[in-house]
């Protein structure tokens, strides 16, 4: 799968679990030091590409998984997890967009989630957008920009290397002919 929006300079493919797209996710995350140290107060595991592209939240399966690389170019400078249809089906799970750190606060992660909603917009049975923000890494006010509001409830992290809560939020799914979207 290809996705791309012609103003957009990023763009997306579904990764897979060969060792060159692991390998490219790992490096990646090796990128990223502070958001692991935030997250789990330790680097990234040797295994951690391998492991976030089969982490699954209870009750789903791989085939509502998607494991997507955001690049610039032909390199990868982004990652998202997405699960279609959780917690039900009228909802897609973003569990991680990252960024290395290099290219973090450079407009890379509003271009991502631009196409990513593209993407999501596509799920018909999909109404809402939701995701989780660890306190840890609190970035709240990035989501909040993207139209994202607080559902008010602070969840329990269910993944054990995780030291963090989970502020939940939301956002409904904005369809072609909506104001603000662009397809």
């Amino acid at each position: 799968m290809k996705f791309q929006d012609l103003q957009n300079p990023l763009r997306i493919r579904q990764l897979s679990q060969n060792q060159s797209d692991i390998d490219l996710i790992q490096k990646l995350f090796d990128a990223a030091p502070k958001y692991f140290q935030a997250i789990q107060r330790n680097p990234a595991s040797t295994t951690e590409a391998e492991e976030a592209l089969s982490v699954l939240p209870p009750n789903t399966s791989l085939e509502q998984k998607f494991n997507l690389g955001l690049f610039l170019n032909s390199e990868l400078i982004g990652y998202a997890d997405i699960i279609n249809g959780y917690p039900d089906d009228s909802f897609a799970y973003l569990g991680l967009l990252i960024f290395s750190e290099q290219l973090q606060r450079s407009g890379f992660g509003k271009s991502a989630f631009a196409l990513i909603e593209q993407l999501i917009s596509s799920w018909t049975t999909v109404k809402t957008i939701r995701l989780g923000v660890a306190d840890a890494n609190d970035v709240t006010g990035f989501w909040k920009k993207m139209g994202f509001t607080p559902t008010g409830r602070i969840l329990p992290c269910h993944q054990q290397q995780i030291k963090a809560q989970i502020i939940e939020m939301e956002k409904p799914v904005r369809r072609a002919g909506q104001k603000g979207l662009t397809c």
